[in-house]
């Protein structure tokens, strides 16, 4: 009788001891971060330079070609974040790409 009782102490204390540790997991959940960056913020830059050119107001010129005709808009108002939206996209800091590539600089 003795042991049995030993034992549902022990059980006891070991669940309570497990419903415990889950709690305080729960209630330490860590907050959502910024996504891990592996080899280079591009979207990062991108959004800077977007940032930049429109700030300094430089004239430019856009030269297009399609179906192998061409056209230039000269000194036409771009919207560079729309212009850079295709490498601002482009994800290179994917998590099955971590061991494939090292970063140099």
């Amino acid at each position: 009788m003795k042991i049995l009782s030993a034992a549902r102490f022990t059980l006891v204390a070991l669940l309570s001891l497990l419903l415990m540790q889950s709690c305080q997991l729960i209630g330490n959940s860590p907050k959502k971060t910024a996504k891990q960056i592996y080899f280079f913020d591009l979207a990062g830059f991108f959004n800077k330079e977007a940032a930049r050119l429109t700030k300094s107001k430089i004239k430019t010129e856009k030269r297009l070609t399609f179906n192998d005709k061409k056209d230039q808009l000269p000194n036409a108002k771009l919207d560079f974040e729309k212009e850079l939206a295709v490498f601002i996209n482009s994800d290179i800091n994917k998590l099955s790409w971590r061991d494939k590539y090292q970063a140099d600089s």
